[in-house]
């Protein structure tokens, strides 16, 4: 029975892993599937829509007044998270692949998670409408906010990609605002039609990101099978779990230290240290569409961290729940 609680609870996990194994064995399709661009910025467009069709913008405006919460999960996101990584990675950028490079500053960029933060918010029996407000302001801000960290950070150190920032910013209005604006348009217009496919949104975006990866990690596997990236290279990706144990570790003590509330903290340690897996795709779509060689690999960190993210967020609000019901 454990066992297949387990399962239900970490399929989409297992799931990561699994199709990373499968596109190792067989990384052509998906290759292909890369080089077509068009099938993966399809997925892109279908989250955000479905995203759209499922965000509760009024109902978010309730946690407005708590500023305090809501300046600090952004500052941890947007602010920490960049430096940290920044000082991590900068001494170490001409040891790494570019791509790599690229996907590491890339996760530091990004806004906290769409939905999971205040799934497991809520689970937790945390502030779920502060948790609420964070995840859709975070992401709405996040679609001009972390394209400007990536390009602030690529352009700090050893790594120089040249940016087209006016067509990075017309491709990201394409994936995310546009299908983003007519899910809520069909929210308000057409509730009840539309009522079936917000049942069927959470499972239907989670395959989306499952293709979106597949279609991404072809490129890393032909990569490494040409010798343009030794394995060595990957070793990093494997410090992101005890890294995101850290931040972790650091937004919850944090919360005390400014004196939260045992609602505000859990929001603030399901929001703060997690990064979202939906934005980091037209990102790495808009910022690298003239170096479809660096997709692949700069994929890597965020698809690593996610999964982590995910095993870990689950563990923390197991506990959490067990001693609130004690």
């Amino acid at each position: 029975m454990r066992a297949g609680a387990f399962l239900k609870s970490q399929w989409f996990s297992l799931s990561l892993v699994l199709l990373i194994i499968l596109t190792g064995l067989r990384p052509a399709l998906s290759s292909a599937l890369s080089d077509a661009g068009w099938p993966r910025s399809s997925a892109i467009a279908m989250i955000f829509f479905l995203a759209g069709l499922n965000m509760p913008a009024r109902e978010s405006l309730q946690g407005l007044a708590n500023w305090r919460l809501h300046l600090s999960v952004q500052a941890f996101c947007y602010i920490a998270i960049p430096l940290l990584t920044w000082a991590l990675v900068r001494p170490f950028t001409s040891l790494l692949p570019d791509g790599l490079v690229m996907g590491f500053y890339l996760l530091a960029a990004l806004p906290t998670t769409i939905s999971m933060c205040v799934v497991l918010t809520s689970l937790s029996g945390g502030n779920v409408s502060g948790s609420l407000f964070n995840a859709i302001t975070g992401n709405l801000a996040g679609v001009i906010i972390s394209p400007a960290l990536l390009i602030l950070l690529t352009g700090s150190g050893a790594l120089q990609i040249d940016i087209d920032i006016p067509r990075v910013i017309a491709k990201l209005v394409f994936l995310t605002i546009a299908p983003l604006a007519i899910g809520q348009i069909l929210r308000v217009a057409s509730r009840e039609a539309v009522a079936p496919l917000q049942k069927r949104s959470s499972i239907l975006t989670r395959f989306c990101i499952l293709f979106i990866v597949y279609a991404s990690l072809g490129s890393v596997f032909v990569t490494l099978a040409e010798g343009d990236v030794a394995p060595r290279h990957l070793y990093p990706l494997v410090l992101l779990l005890p890294i995101h144990l850290a931040l972790l570790w650091i937004a919850w003590w944090l919360g005390k230290i400014l004196h939260y509330s045992r609602e505000d903290r859990i929001a603030f340690l399901f929001c703060g240290p997690q990064k979202t897996l939906a934005l980091a795709f037209p990102i790495i779509e808009s910022v690298a569409s003239d170096r479809p060689d660096l997709i692949g690999l700069a994929s890597l960190p965020i698809i690593v961290y996610h999964a982590f993210q995910l095993m870990a967020g689950s563990a923390v609000a197991d506990r959490l729940a067990r001693a609130r019901s004690v």
